[in-house]
């Protein structure tokens, strides 16, 4: 069988790419002498690369290119003969993931499942996936309503609030994920003074997460800068907050050893796995932070983008809103006591969270490294290539969706009896190292879809662009995702 390399596609001649490459394609000076200026007109670094992979199919009329990022050989793909081999079972054991990956979050989380290999790699997932998939979901309708009310009720001063997602949201999401896995009473909305220094820490870290990763160069983290010193203290803060959190579990659990197990907190079944000797005390930590890691600026992305199109598209809100009123006739009251499987059931509400997280993936690709030399769907793939699955161009691509032309539409309706490959959309990943917390986070979605759709009409200023941008997630770009929400008056 004849094997190749994957086109390159043509590059301008500017002196930046001709230094970095495609990289250079991104302005990466702009981002350094003018940052405001720059993302504001096309957002971080990797989101204004990632902008460019469209005309760069085109170009080389192939759905798989190699490009050159900084001296790097880089291989992006929307294919899924090339993608689903990459990411799944027996081939993928000939990739891991990346360096940068392993060099950042290992600065952080140098137990966690995001850095570990083999044998450890495969019992902490185990041993998650197993936790998770034992939790009942039941509480977080519940969880969901009351949070939302904190919110709304604390800010809003009238019927009508105005107000910018990403300033908001992350406090939202912060606590609930406190109350359902920890059942820690966070307050983070009202700015309580443990839960506001356990959300500051966290997103510090968040943030570095995703600037680092950018430029996985630790000789930078470790110059005497102000903002390293602020990276620093936040991390030493967190591990200090969560090892007091397991030694507090710890007293509480020894004292009731009688404990219905099925009531646990997540964080209550991976301490025991730690006392039974399952888990390090080194992986008990890093695994406590990784899960919220995990999905703190995934969730706060999909909820902003997400309502952010039901806003766009009001027609498509108010089918949500019927289609919710029959299935909870008293409004939120039903919806705060229903289960996790009462919300499910309304199949408008599932096609547009499925919708949402299809057209703005949270996090738009899944990177790989090469570590042993294959061949891949006729193309040559080399030890120490970089990999990239373009997961939102795969999304957006008609060959995925049978033939549909309207892919850039917020359409939740084409779910309606059409059934598309589960590569076609991949909010959660995909293969064997696809996210185990995918339970937990749809659930909360589409509650927290379905509870602020039924209670408040929601819109944005006529006259705003809806763009979008991209830290360690997609969410709306800062000053572009501004919503107004009506409170509704049965």
């Amino acid at each position: 069988m004849t094997t190749k390399r994957p086109p390159t596609p043509p590059l301008s001649h500017s002196i930046q790419t001709a230094l970095l490459g495609a990289l250079g394609e991104a302005d990466p000076l702009g981002h350094v002498l003018h940052p405001a200026q720059t993302v504001e007109e096309h957002g971080s670094i990797i989101y204004h690369l990632t902008s460019h992979f469209e005309s760069w199919y085109a170009a080389t009329k192939s759905n798989t290119i190699l490009i050159n990022v900084a001296n790097k050989q880089m291989i992006v793909t929307k294919d899924p003969a090339v993608y689903e081999a990459v990411l799944n079972a027996p081939t993928a054991e000939n990739f891991d993931t990346p360096e940068a990956n392993h060099v950042v979050f290992g600065y952080f989380l140098p137990h966690s499942i995001f850095i570990v290999e083999n044998e450890a790699w495969a019992r902490l997932r185990q041993t998650g996936l197993h936790i998770v998939t034992k939790q009942s979901l039941d509480s977080i309708p519940r969880l969901v309503a009351q949070t939302v009310e904190n919110l709304f009720n604390t800010r809003a001063s009238s019927t009508t609030w105005t107000f910018e997602p990403n300033d908001e949201f992350p406090k939202l999401t912060f606590d609930i994920f406190h109350h359902f896995f920890y059942r820690w009473q966070s307050n983070a909305i009202g700015n309580e003074s443990v839960s506001a220094q356990h959300f500051s820490d966290y997103s510090t870290i968040c943030n570095a997460l995703g600037s680092r990763t950018a430029l996985p160069k630790p000789w930078l983290w470790r110059l005497p800068l102000e903002s390293n010193h602020v990276v620093d203290k936040a991390r030493e803060s967190l591990l200090a907050q969560v090892a007091v959190l397991i030694e507090e579990r710890r007293k509480a659990l020894a004292a009731n050893p009688d404990i219905d197990l099925s009531t646990l907190s997540i964080a209550d079944a991976l301490i025991l796995e730690a006392n039974n000797g399952v888990l390090t005390n080194e992986e008990l930590h890093d695994t406590l932070i990784s899960f919220f890691v995990g999905g703190f600026d995934t969730t706060t992305g999909t909820l902003s983008t997400m309502l952010s199109h039901l806003a766009k598209y009001p027609q498509v809100q108010d089918e949500l809103r019927e289609a919710l009123r029959a299935a909870f006739p008293r409004g939120k009251e039903d919806l705060a006591a229903a289960t996790p499987a009462d919300i499910a059931a309304v199949d408008y509400l599932v096609w547009t969270v499925d919708e949402a997280m299809r057209l703005v993936p949270a996090i738009p690709g899944l990177p790989r490294a090469c570590i042993k030399s294959c061949t891949i769907h006729g193309f040559d793939i080399q030890k120490g290539d970089s990999i990239l699955v373009d997961s939102t161009s795969a999304a957006h691509d008609p060959d995925n969706f049978d033939g549909q032309t309207d892919l850039l539409d917020f359409r939740p309706t084409r779910y309606r009896n059409a059934t598309f490959k589960p590569s076609s959309s991949m909010p959660f990943g995909y293969g064997v190292r696809s996210c185990f917390g995918q339970r937990y986070a749809k659930t909360e979605i589409q509650a927290l879809c379905a509870y602020i759709v039924l209670g408040w009409k929601i819109s944005r200023p006529a006259d705003l662009s809806l763009v979008f941008d991209q830290n360690v997630a997609v969410s709306t770009r800062k000053g572009h995702g501004t919503l107004i929400w009506e409170k509704i008056v049965n």
